[in-house]
């Protein structure tokens, strides 16, 4: 079997004594020959790519990149994380050109200046934009084009790559990574697989990461796919980003590891909370004995405790990511402990981590002892890094790997010792740290309290809430609820989740309830985005770009209503109408689906789907009997809204 400390020794030996190039990295990388680098679906087949065909594969379009575009310039890539994307970065680099991995959730205006400081005059990209202009040029069109000499030589390797700021700040950033910095972020995983040694877990010989956050994102470049690639591991691509795709991709693989922003690890905890509590009250019950009985289990006798703690939880997990996921990473936002104690709980060692695009990956909570990873601790600063707290207690962090070079708004930002994050953050005594949250979100408020909304956001669960929010108003004074409705939602459930957070409201200290709740339509944040940006969401409502509704303005709109049915009858008729595809005025309330209006089977499976979509519900198949009419399934909906 192979030695992976000594392959990864030795890989780290050959990266610290060269010149720390980008040229040095891929040199390494691309050392593990027949080692399989990615899987993934192609159509009906599974297809494997080894170190070696990849590797061929880049120098090839290297040729063809450095033909068509000379050298020594910025080239944009916008491309679905994946093969693609990795062979395109690669291939940029060594045509001796330099890399602008562009974020996709920014707007065409922050990309068009962002194209215009690197002057960047060609993109490869999956799909055109309007700014863009005639600069892009599909992969496909390239592998067309490719040169027939694939060992044609070009004059240098590109040792820069840009990485734009995720899209949550106020201000525009452009962080330029050179060679000597991704190699000392590279240079850490020695720290960590000597202090971590669950990273190193292998399913029956064979280490595989999910290519799941976007590798235009530190988080996913660095931990995604350098980290393992660099020691010759396998990546699985997955053909998008559903649930169902998600889980499938795990289980049809054997992914080992899974490393994702906190919205996954809390919308796998909805889930599995939903499903539990379907099966009734006393299963319910019973999951969370032994889900506490799990982390005793493994508080007590360690990675013994974790198999136990799987086999206890087996049927949860049979759903789940099996028995193959051993370990997963959360970073990027603020991870509710709950979420962290479902999921460390089912056996799948979840560890929580920290780091910016200005910083790179700086730390992550390494211990072995589940105690310690169910704590908001993002551990030690890793070798190359130096953490300090001001005076704010606002982190400060310094080091080797940190970006030295970044454009702020079109201005080269001066270098500094220490960058400042915005982060407030608390020390453990064995000398680990936790993200409080961000500086300019902090509530101040009328009795000089500071109140951190993301601590303040977990305590209201508002499960009927396409997204949820709670910010700082105008003032930064007192708290405001912003909910995310869906589209032509029954104006009952606004109420709802207005009563709710109410209940909730009741039960907080004054100054971390809030003062408003507002409803809107519009998505909180861009797509893709990892996070909500409350400066962000703050600048939109204000501007009118994000439309919102207090609940009195909502339910002041009149419903439709249909002859003498009620505001859900009515709903319930026009959804069996657009099932059947006829028209309204055919159905009244004791019209039978089946036996009057002529719906089949499938038919009844579409309104169902529909209905519970509509007024955010779940009607189980236990109701089938009774609920065939309008009249019928009305009373169902009104006993699952209330």
């Amino acid at each position: 079997m192979e030695n992976v400390n000594k392959l990864i020794n030795e890989s780290l030996a050959k990266l610290k004594s060269s010149q720390k190039t980008f040229a040095d990295v891929y040199d390494v990388m691309f050392s593990h020959g027949q080692k399989v680098f990615l899987e993934r679906d192609e159509g009906l087949e599974t297809s494997a790519y080894t170190y070696d065909q990849v590797k061929t594969m880049v120098e090839s379009l290297a040729v063809t990149v450095h033909n068509l575009f000379g050298s020594g310039n910025y080239i944009g890539l916008d491309l679905k994380s994946g093969l693609e994307w990795i062979v395109t970065f690669w291939a940029i680099l060594k045509s001796g050109n330099n890399a602008y991995l562009i974020n996709s959730n920014l707007t065409d205006e922050q990309i068009k200046n962002h194209l215009k400081i690197l002057n960047v005059k060609s993109i490869v990209c999956e799909r055109a934009r309007s700014v863009y202009g005639d600069m892009c040029k599909t992969y496909g069109s390239l592998i067309d084009e490719r040169a027939t000499d694939s060992q044609a030589s070009v004059p240098f390797f590109g040792n820069e790559i840009a990485l734009s700021s995720s899209g949550t700040s106020a201000s525009e950033k452009l962080c330029l990574y050179s060679g000597k910095e991704i190699s000392n972020q590279i240079l850490n995983s020695k720290f960590i697989v000597d202090n971590c040694k669950s990273i190193k877990t292998h399913y029956k010989g064979q280490l595989k990461v999910l290519l799941f956050l976007p590798l235009y994102h530190v988080f996913g470049l660095m931990a995604g796919l350098l980290w393992f690639s660099f020691f010759g591991r396998t990546f699985v691509e997955l053909k998008d980003y559903s649930a169902t795709s998600i889980i499938n991709t795990i289980n049809k693989y054997r992914v080992t590891h899974v490393f994702a922003v906190p919205l996954l690890w809390q919308t796998i905890e909805k889930s599995v909370i939903k499903e539990v509590r379907a099966l009734g009250e006393k299963t319910e019950k019973k999951f969370y004995k032994g889900l506490d009985l799990s982390v005793k289990l493994q508080s007590t006798f360690g990675n013994l405790g974790k198999k136990m703690g799987r086999r206890l939880l087996k049927r949860v997990t049979d759903n789940l990511f099996g028995e193959w996921v051993s370990f997963c990473i959360t970073g990027g936002s603020y991870i509710a402990p709950s979420t962290l104690k479902l999921i460390n709980g089912l056996g799948y060692e979840l560890h929580n981590g920290y780091g910016m695009t200005e910083t790179g990956i700086t730390s992550f909570e390494m211990s072995a002892n589940i105690k310690k990873r169910l704590t908001d601790s993002i551990g030690k600063p890793f070798p190359s890094l130096r953490y300090k707290v001001d005076d704010d207690g606002v982190l400060l962090v310094g080091g080797d790997s940190v970006c030295k070079k970044i454009v702020e708004n079109g201005k080269l930002v001066s270098e500094s010792e220490y960058y400042y994050t915005g982060d407030v953050v608390k020390t453990y005594p064995d000398g680990s740290y936790s993200i409080v949250g961000r500086r300019s979100d902090v509530v101040i408020g009328d009795d000089g309290e500071n109140v951190n909304p993301d601590g303040v956001e977990q305590l209201f669960n508002v499960e009927k809430a396409t997204d949820f929010c709670i910010m700082g108003d105008e003032q930064n004074k007192k708290l405001v609820a912003v909910v995310r409705l869906k589209e032509g939602v029954y104006s009952g459930v606004s109420r709802a989740i207005y009563d709710q957070i109410q209940t909730i409201n009741k039960t907080l200290p004054t100054a971390k309830r809030v003062s408003k709740v507002l409803f809107t339509y519009q998505p909180l944040k861009s797509e893709n985005a990892i996070k909500t940006s409350r400066t962000m969401l703050k600048k939109a409502i204000s501007s009118g770009e994000i439309k919102v509704f207090t609940i009195e303005q909502l339910e002041s709109e009149k419903p439709v209503k249909i002859g003498e049915m009620t505001e859900i009858g009515s709903i319930i008729a026009q959804i069996f109408a657009q099932t059947l595809s006829i028209t309204v005025d055919k159905i009244s309330y004791d019209s039978n689906f089946f036996t009057d209006l002529g719906g089949t089977s499938l038919d009844y499976f579409n309104l169902i789907s529909s209905i519970n979509e509509r007024f955010s519900i779940e009607i189980k198949y236990d109701y089938e009997q009774l609920a065939f009419t309008v009249a019928d399934i009305e009373k169902v909906v009104e006993k699952l809204t209330k």
